[in-house]
């Protein structure tokens, strides 16, 4: 057995209708804009992602989208999303959906908070010491994922087949995991 400490302050919230609260939470960290990150499946289908818009909209919180999260998240997906956080001004990640969409946020999240290219932290050549907040609203299975560090993502769209590379740094840690109780059970049941 090996000794460790372990440390993560994320705030969870769980229960009914916890999807409604992200507004609220998202400017209770004084964010300016926030990204949307998500895949394409159970969080639109199942309607969370407009009920997370319409709590976001009353809240007076700005957002812009980028879907598209695949399983092994694309690094060109990730480039995309940190040229378009450093266009809009966009101060913090909320990941809406499972473990992918998480590991993307993140990758995201180290690339605007360190300078050089995201995939340096992957091929091990450097530290990332930062990263942007990021929320979670995931399903029960993504919270565990969603409150460490480690980020994986494919090594470049054109070769889908191949594993992603992982990284484990301090750097991160989520300020909220949102945990939508129907939600979860609906998107477990592939409802």
């Amino acid at each position: 057995m090996f000794n460790f400490n372990f440390y993560t302050p994320t705030r969870v919230v769980f229960g009914k209708e916890t999807e409604y609260r992200i507004g609220k939470l998202v400017k209770n960290v004084n964010c300016k804009k926030v990204l949307l990150h998500y895949g394409s499946g159970s969080v639109i289908r199942s309607g969370l992602l407009g009920r997370i818009k319409e709590s976001l909209d009353a809240s007076g919180v700005t957002y812009v989208e980028l879907g598209c999260v695949v399983p092994n998240p694309r690094l060109s997906l990730v480039r995309e999303g940190i040229e378009l956080c450093r266009k809009e001004g966009v101060d913090f990640l909320l990941a809406v959906g499972g473990g992918s969409v998480i590991d993307s946020a993140k990758a995201i999240g180290y690339g605007l908070a360190n300078d050089g290219d995201v995939w340096d932290f992957y091929e091990h050549t450097r530290q990332a010491s930062a990263c942007l907040p990021i929320g979670v609203v995931g399903l029960v299975s993504a919270r565990h994922q969603g409150r460490t560090s480690v980020a994986s993502i494919g090594i470049v769209a054109k070769k889908p087949e191949q594993f992603g590379k992982a990284m484990l740094f301090p750097a991160m840690v989520e300020t909220y995991a949102i945990l939508a109780l129907l939600v979860s059970i609906l998107a477990i049941n592939a409802l």
